[in-house]
């Protein structure tokens, strides 16, 4: 498609985004990184959305009534989603767009692809070489480099009690298929005590939505000065503000989002990576990081070292341009 395709200068853009804090990352990174407006689509999702995704086919049966009612007549050119729920909805506007509308999936939506303009999937997917596939070394995000510098102001006198060298250690929690334990918990707190007992300096922490009573156990074998955040919906979360400011991030490798976003901060990443917790897609993750030199396993000691910002949301954008504008 050549820009002339287009009523207008700019393409009309939607990003759809759902209740996923990644997957909605993931897409809003993608469409703030192609710089022209776009419209932010949120759904949520029926109990019909949990079938397969070939039964589901291109339909609006996975959203609820009212998710139904967000979408006009007048369809997007390009439409970004992430996820293999949006999947089905992304079909169905192409198809009611008279196949006007090019769909941009984020993440394998499976056997489907082949309907998707362009799919997105990291090298720990494993792609294949099909013509509408691009891939990447890691999860697309929102976080850029102005937001980091805002993020630092905000909350650098809140953290200013504490003594310097910051470790920024971000927690994850339990997946589908692995469980974070107590014990991995209590081995996390005890290595990264170590290390900043040998460096100096506190531990700058924060919890996600998947965290759990573990967490706990962290915080008790920490014995070094700390400040852990508390995940809530309700309460200012200093996430940003942690990875602008520390200076080491150590964040638990069971998370695709989270290890993508450590990497935006060109500043020292470690992977803490117990084989109990990390699955084979996660390992491969790991392994391409630190093949690129963005990341290094934690085993208890902090270097200083640094690295170019990663952030697959620019490669994406510079991929639809090209193939779409």
């Amino acid at each position: 498609m050549q820009l002339t395709d287009f009523p207008s200068l700019d393409p009309v853009v939607w990003c759809l985004v759902d209740p996923r804090a990644g997957n909605k990352s993931q897409c809003l990174g993608v469409a703030n990184a192609l710089k022209i407006p776009f419209t932010k689509i949120e759904i949520q999702y029926g109990p019909l959305a949990a079938l397969p995704n070939v039964l589901l086919g291109g339909s609006f049966l996975g959203l609820t009534h009212e998710s139904t009612l967000l979408f006009k007549k007048s369809w997007p050119n390009i439409l970004i989603a992430a996820g293999r729920r949006t999947a089905p909805i992304a079909r169905s506007i192409k198809k009611r767009s008279g196949g006007k509308t090019k769909i941009i999936q984020i993440m394998d939506p499976g056997i489907i692809r082949k309907h998707f303009d362009m799919v997105v999937i990291p090298i720990h997917d494993k792609p294949s070489l099909m013509r509408n596939q691009v891939q990447v070394i890691a999860a697309p995000h929102c976080i850029t480099k102005e937001q980091l510098q805002c993020s630092a102001d905000k909350w650098r006198k809140t953290f200013s009690e504490l003594p310097r060298p910051w470790v920024g250690l971000f927690i994850g929690g339990s997946t589908r298929r692995r469980k974070f334990t107590h014990v991995m918990a209590t081995e996390l707190g005890s290595m990264i005590s170590n290390a900043v007992q040998a460096n100096g300096g506190a531990v700058l922490g924060t919890t996600s939505p998947r965290s759990g009573d573990f967490t706990s156990s962290i915080i008790d074998s920490l014995t070094v000065p700390n400040k852990i955040y508390h995940f809530s919906k309700d309460a200012d979360n200093p996430y940003l503000g942690i990875l602008s400011l520390a200076d080491y991030v150590v964040v638990t490798g069971e998370s695709v989002s989270m290890c993508s976003e450590a990497c935006a901060a060109e500043k020292p990443v470690y992977l803490y990576t117990p084989t109990a917790l990390i699955t084979e897609k996660h390992k491969l993750l790991h392994e391409a990081l630190i093949r690129k030199g963005y990341a290094r396993r934690f085993f208890g000691k902090l270097e200083n070292w640094s690295h170019p910002q990663l952030n697959t949301a620019n490669q994406i954008a510079q991929e639809i341009r090209k193939r779409f504008f």
